[in-house]
């Protein structure tokens, strides 16, 4: 499986002309329609009004080179031209079943979905009747996982006050529960799953205190190596949320991790997981979708 995530930075308020162009001529169905072509989506992430993301996934390189030959393919080259500033493109091969073995060798449970709602309807039929803890994660929020959850569980979310809650006692509560659901940050091929915080209550609540621990996560958080994981998780997450969140930081405003010492510094703390926490069971569930920061 190949993977590319690619960034078009638009010459200044020519994004949605890029956008409509490109529907228009339909070069977008004509990618999805080819044999090999598992992914093929455009996103224009919020508070970027230049930035347009194009998420790709091939069953083999092969696919993509035949992609490349076509002439909606040459025709999105010309348009580039026209609307485009700069393109920025992140590619990597993936081995879903030798990552799925690799994790089980680690002593994890390992669950594969082709789509977020097919996640979203297993883990709302699996996790009924707890006390469920979620931590901060665009990827379970997109996937409406509090509004399913709480319909038939008790569930606290820092995101998702009650009545006269606070965030403090919302995340408190959370590290209490019989489950805990989080996404990564990244996640390498050979299974170590890398997180960063800047509270403290999600990787707190990932490595201790719940009797099982879900990790959700697109295969846009994947990497080859530990370190393509870290560098992940500090470089392209870390900047992400910053920008989400409005911080006053260097990533926030150049896309990279600068390490600051600034008050609204988001990346306090890292964790590395090698294997479930002694005691709690945990699975990682893994969606063949582009999903979360």
């Amino acid at each position: 499986m190949l993977v590319l995530k690619v960034k078009y930075t638009a010459k200044p308020g020519m994004r949605r002309a890029f956008r409509d162009a490109v529907e228009r001529e339909k070069i977008d169905a004509a990618s999805r329609g080819e044999e090999g072509c598992l992914l093929y989506e455009y996103t224009e992430p919020d508070g970027r009004p230049n930035e347009l993301m194009l998420d790709e996934v091939w069953e083999d390189a092969e696919s993509q080179k035949m992609h490349c030959a076509t002439a909606h393919f040459r025709r999105l080259g010309e348009l580039k031209e026209q609307y485009v500033e700069s393109t920025q493109l992140d590619r990597y091969d993936l081995d879903l079943e030798t990552m799925q073995m690799s994790l089980a060798r680690r002593g994890y449970i390992v669950s594969i979905f082709d789509t977020a709602e097919e996640a979203a309807d297993y883990l709302d039929g699996r996790i009924d009747g707890k006390n469920v803890g979620i931590g901060g994660s665009v990827t379970l929020d997109k996937m409406g996982m509090y509004q399913r959850l709480s319909a038939h569980n008790n569930v606290e979310w820092h995101w998702h006050l009650k009545e006269d809650e606070t965030v403090q006692e919302a995340r408190t509560a959370a590290m209490t529960g019989d489950v805990y659901l989080s996404s990564v940050n990244g996640i390498s091929e050979a299974g170590e799953i890398v997180n960063i915080d800047g509270a403290g209550n999600r990787l707190a609540g990932t490595l201790f205190g719940h009797g099982k621990v879900y990790y959700v996560l697109g295969i846009n958080k994947i990497r080859p190596t530990l370190e393509d994981a870290i560098g992940r998780a500090r470089n392209t997450a870390a900047p992400l949320n910053a920008k989400r969140l409005e911080c006053e930081t260097p990533c926030e405003k150049r896309g990279v991790c600068y390490d600051c010492q600034g008050a609204d510094r988001i990346c306090r703390a890292m964790t590395i997981t090698y294997a479930p926490m002694m005691g709690q069971e945990t699975e990682v569930v893994i969606i063949k979708k582009f999903l979360g920061l």
